[in-house]
């Protein structure tokens, strides 16, 4: 996009141009996603072989992040952890997780180069299956489960439009049917690849003036715009004042277990009449990892 067409997109919109942010952005993804109709109409776009009569999505704790223009109809009945913040990276971004009658689904933007993707899609799918089930209840009621990455990026360097995996034998080419599913949609694809019905997401994406295309992106855009007003900014303020904190927070807790752990791996040493390997240890971090692993103190 130019320089000019930024410039405008942010004098049609209100916001200073240097704060102005895109559907990308981890607090207005978070926001816009809560929209039952968006989240709705985006899982048509990505799966229309599913059925979407009914979507909600979970409702946020944290009064500060709810949309009160948005109807208690939206959400789900059942009460959803409002953020969940971890040390790494995982914890930091928000998914929008949409409800089916059939199927759940997790949508997570992913704007940096994640060398563990099909891991963090395991995570994901593992939390939401334990949602699912209630105890005492069978397997086969768990739904159709989706994760699907909206990605800036190639992940895979192939070019592809959309990458879909499942658990397949290879061997015998079976499928193993167990319903979970992984959709990873690179919106960085040649435009000539990208298919009919994602191309006009995928212009916004990559292009925020391309508001036209349909009418997903346009209440996507009208969103956007809207968590960009002044007030909605003094609450995205906040939001990265509680990303910040928690993971000061984590640090400090890590910090501290990584020591306490430490001190455990020096009374063994100590016991063990190892007290060279303990000045080893001192100032050769691959050597004390070695020693942590021997002794069961490994960060698991």
């Amino acid at each position: 996009m130019s320089s000019n067409n930024i410039r405008n997109l942010h004098a049609q919109s209100g916001p200073d141009p240097d704060e102005f942010w895109t559907f990308e952005d981890d607090f207005i993804f978070m926001m816009v996603m809560q929209d039952a109709k968006i989240c709705t109409e985006f899982l048509r776009m990505v799966l229309p072989k599913e059925d979407f009569e009914e979507v909600k999505v979970y409702k946020q704790e944290n009064p500060l992040f709810v949309d009160p223009s948005l109807s208690e109809g939206n959400f789900s009945v059942e009460t959803q952890k409002t953020l969940k913040f971890q040390r790494d990276k995982h914890g930091v971004r928000l998914n929008a997780l949409a409800k089916g009658a059939k199927q759940w689904s997790s949508i997570e933007m992913q704007n940096w180069k994640e060398p563990d993707l099909g891991k963090r899609s395991r995570y994901y799918r593992c939390n939401t299956d334990l949602d699912q089930l209630s105890a005492g209840a069978d397997y086969s009621e768990l739904k159709n489960s989706y994760v699907i990455f909206i990605c800036t990026y190639d992940p895979f360097g192939l070019d592809e439009p959309v990458y879909s995996f499942q658990s397949w034998d290879c061997k015998n080419n079976l499928n193993l049917g167990d319903s979970a599913f992984t959709i990873v949609l690179n919106t960085k694809c040649s435009p000539e690849k990208v298919p009919p019905e994602l191309k006009a997401f995928y212009d916004y994406m990559n292009d925020p003036m391309q508001r036209e295309g349909s009418q997903l992106v346009k209440d996507i855009d009208d969103r956007v715009r809207k968590y960009n007003t002044n007030d909605w900014r003094v609450k995205r303020m906040r939001f990265e004042e509680l990303r910040r904190e928690q993971y000061e927070k984590g640090l400090a807790e890590g910090a501290a277990e990584m020591q306490e752990r430490l001190n455990k791996l020096l009374i063994l040493l100590a016991e063990c009449g190892r007290l060279e390997d303990a000045v080893k240890a001192a100032s050769d971090p691959v050597f004390q990892q070695q020693l942590l692993e021997e002794f069961g103190l490994a960060e698991q």
